[in-house]
């Protein structure tokens, strides 16, 4: 369910206020348990939030960060999301903090699901993105593992197939793990995907956009970050 619609004028503007409440959401978990864990997503939209992140004063040392998805290639790779991350967010203060991969070359696919489901723990803080498709994590629309990604009895982790390029087989937490967290951030830009998230709020429709299973869960926060 959406519990705040957060517009800002700018790009900038809105990195700045969704690292800090990000942030803030990191200290207080690290004042109730003495660590906190944040899920964030790949692309390009998320680059100027990491950068704003990067510089927020919190005791990063006791931080993991990991993704909400990843597509299963070198973590050298271009398309890597670990890649995107490692340049972006783990830089300056932030280097101390722990980043938990989705995906180990050395593992493949299958062992490397594995692993992942093993040590998932529930995030302090998600941060999803929003595709033009209306997908969010690697919970495509059209997807064979969409159904199973939202199900109830979902694995934390399972591989997935994208239907957009790159063709490339992605790990992905699953809805139900993604919406345990009580701060579920969805940050997106832009008039196409402002029109996308309009018709995923209107419609609960997740096999068509996925991403309105998460804004219609009755037990998912979500607060709505955008810029045009």
């Amino acid at each position: 369910m959406i519990l705040a619609e957060h517009l800002y004028a700018s790009s900038d503007l809105l990195a700045q206020r969704l690292a800090w409440n990000t942030a803030k959401t990191l200290i207080d978990a690290i004042a109730e348990r003495g660590e906190a864990r944040l899920l964030v997503s790949g692309g390009s939209t998320p680059k100027a939030f990491f950068a704003a992140l990067a510089t927020q004063s919190l005791a990063w040392e006791r931080v993991t960060i990991g993704l909400v998805d990843d597509r299963c290639v070198e973590s050298f790779d271009p398309n890597s999301n670990a890649k995107l991350v490692g340049e972006n967010l783990l830089v300056g203060e932030a280097f101390s903090a722990t980043f938990q991969p989705l995906f180990d070359p050395e593992l493949g696919i299958e062992k490397s699901a594995e692993w992942a489901n093993g040590v998932a723990q529930r995030p302090d803080v998600v941060v999803l993105g929003l595709g033009g498709d209306g997908h969010t994590a690697s919970l495509f629309p059209g997807s064979p593992q969409l159904e199973e990604g939202l199900s109830v009895g979902a694995s934390n982790v399972l591989a997935a197939e994208p239907t957009m390029e790159p063709l490339v087989t992605r790990l992905t937490y699953s809805g139900p793990f993604l919406a345990s967290s009580p701060h579920v951030f969805l940050h997106f830009e832009g008039a196409g995907k402002r029109g996308v998230y309009e018709e995923a709020r209107a419609k609960d429709q997740p096999s068509i956009t996925p991403i309105s299973w998460f804004l219609h869960h009755p037990e998912c926060p979500v607060e709505t970050y955008w810029a045009p």
